[in-house]
C-alpha cells in the first residue's frame, strides 16, 4: 500500500473508533497485532485491544477522536488529536460521573499489508484520570 492508502487506512480506524464500528477494527487489527497503552504494563493482543474499544466505548458512548495531524514515516503513520466524550458508563473500575473529557493523543501505527501491527498510544493518562474524576485534581 502506498502513503495515502496507509493515511486512509488509519483515519478510517480512528472514524471507526468514533462510530464503534467492530467489523471495520476487527478487519483492521493483523492476528498478531500489539498494542502498547499506558495503562497497561504489558502489551495488549488483538482481543484484549478490541475489548478495551468495546469498555470505552461503553462507558463514553459519545466519544470522538478527532485527528489533527496524520503523517507517514516509512511502515508507520503517526496521529495526533484530541479524545472527547461524556463519561456515562464504568470505565475500568470508575463508576460514570457524567463528566466531560477531552485529552490530546499521539498515536503510531505500524502497518503491514494494510493491517494494524502495531499500534503504541501516548495521552495524557492523569488529565484523563482527574476528568473521570477517579484521581483528585491538584490543589
Amino acid at each position: 500500500m502506498n502513503d495515502e492508502q496507509n493515511l486512509q487506512r488509519v483515519a478510517d480506524f480512528f472514524q471507526a473508533m468514533t462510530d464503534r464500528d467492530f467489523d471495520y477494527i476487527e478487519s483492521f487489527l493483523a492476528p498478531e497485532h500489539q498494542f502498547f497503552f499506558p495503562l497497561s504494563p504489558v502489551p495488549l493482543g488483538r482481543d484484549a485491544h478490541i475489548g478495551m474499544n468495546r469498555e470505552f466505548g461503553i462507558s463514553i458512548p459519545d466519544v470522538t477522536w478527532h485527528i489533527d495531524d496524520q503523517f507517514v514515516a516509512g511502515d508507520k503513520v503517526v496521529t495526533r488529536g484530541l479524545i472527547s466524550g461524556t463519561h456515562q458508563g464504568d470505565f475500568q473500575g470508575v463508576p460514570a460521573t457524567g463528566n466531560a473529557m477531552s485529552v490530546k493523543y499521539i498515536n503510531i501505527i505500524q502497518l503491514e499489508n494494510g493491517m494494524n501491527l502495531k499500534e503504541w498510544d501516548s495521552l495524557d493518562t492523569l488529565s484523563f484520570m482527574q476528568q473521570l474524576g477517579a484521581v483528585p485534581p491538584p490543589r
